[in-house]
């Protein structure tokens, strides 16, 4: 629990995609940013929280190469990708 970038990013050696975003509390409407996995069929999971049908679940799956590029910058700390993504136009 608490490590839900490293977790989620570690599950890419068994073939999941990269996923972050913001989950809600459905509940409390407490929104919290988060990271998750997807497989090739678009499922996705969870492998942070136990509980995870009490929570929404939106995010953007994050290309592996981007992960890297950012961790290079951090000193390979597996933390958020969402914050420093810029878009050209």
């Amino acid at each position: 629990s608490g490590c839900c970038y490293g977790n989620a990013h570690s599950k890419r050696e068994k073939g999941y995609g990269y996923v972050e975003g913001i989950i809600r509390d459905k509940s409390s409407g407490v929104e919290i940013s988060h990271a998750w996995n997807v497989d090739s069929d678009g499922r996705h999971y969870d492998f942070t929280l136990i509980d995870t049908e009490s929570y929404e679940y939106k995010g953007l799956v994050i290309p592996y190469d981007l992960r890297y590029e950012v961790a290079s910058k951090t000193g390979k700390v597996w933390y958020c990708v969402l914050p420093y993504i810029t878009f050209e136009k």
